[in-house]
């Protein structure tokens, strides 16, 4: 991996933890909004750009209208949802 590639998954990493920390600073002000409990709302640059009730639909949304550049999507309900994604590996 060249560092300028790395630099870069560096900054996506970077923006994406921040739009994590933006919806759970929003979560509970979403729950109390009756279009948005229980659906999946997309998240880019700190704004709500999108919601539906079929995650699939609104994923399939987002790659048409931004194909390279990453939105959060998760959905408004209580608990956070907490995703472990595991580390690549390199084995020799």
């Amino acid at each position: 991996m060249s560092q300028q590639s790395s630099k870069l998954e560096n900054a996506e990493l970077k923006k994406w933890e921040q739009e994590v920390r933006f919806f759970k600073h929003i979560r509970k002000n979403l729950l109390k909004d009756q279009k948005l409990r229980g659906k999946f709302v997309a998240i880019k640059d700190h704004k709500i750009i999108d919601r539906d009730r079929d995650e699939f639909k609104l994923a399939r949304r987002m790659l048409a209208k931004f194909p390279e550049q990453a939105v959060l999507i998760v959905k408004v309900e209580k608990e956070f949802p907490e995703y472990e994604l595991p580390s690549p590996e390199i084995v020799e």
